[in-house]
Formats: C-alpha cells, sequence, structure tokens
C-alpha cells in the first residue's frame, strides 16, 4: 500500500508471507525505502518473524519506520 500527499510518496507499506520474509525481499524493500523520506517504510509480516525481518533490515541499513505484524 502507498500513501501519497500530492506527487510525493510519505509512506510505504509492504505485506509479506511466511515464505517471503527473507534476505532475497530485501532488495525490494531497499527500493520501497528509497521512495519515501525519514524512515516512512513499512514492513508487515507474519507474528512470529518480526525478528528475523528486523535483523534484515538492520544487517542492510535499510531505513524503516516500522514491523508490524498480523496472525500467521
Amino acid at each position: 500500500m502507498v500513501v501519497k500527499e500530492g506527487n510525493r510518496f510519505i509512506l510505504i507499506f509492504e505485506v509479506e508471507t511466511a515464505s517471503t520474509v527473507d534476505k532475497g525481499s530485501a532488495d525490494q524493500w531497499e527500493d520501497y525505502a528509497k521512495c519515501v523520506k525519514d524512515a516512512s517504510f513499512v514492513l508487515v509480516v507474519p507474528k512470529g518473524k518480526e525478528v528475523v525481518a528486523k535483523e534484515i533490515l538492520e544487517s542492510r541499513r535499510i531505513p524503516y519506520k516500522e514491523i508490524m505484524t498480523y496472525p500467521f
């Protein structure tokens, strides 16, 4: 999901499944994070995958606003 203000992206949410929370998806996360300023990238992952997601984000130095979870 993308939130825009005028012509500017201000927030991007990326929803992943249990099988897509991995280093291979991090390239796409990095692209999304580059589209927004002030770490306004939100990654949404299944409950229990937030630690793995955070480790990947931080190891790649991908700026993010929050990691949200949903029941799996």
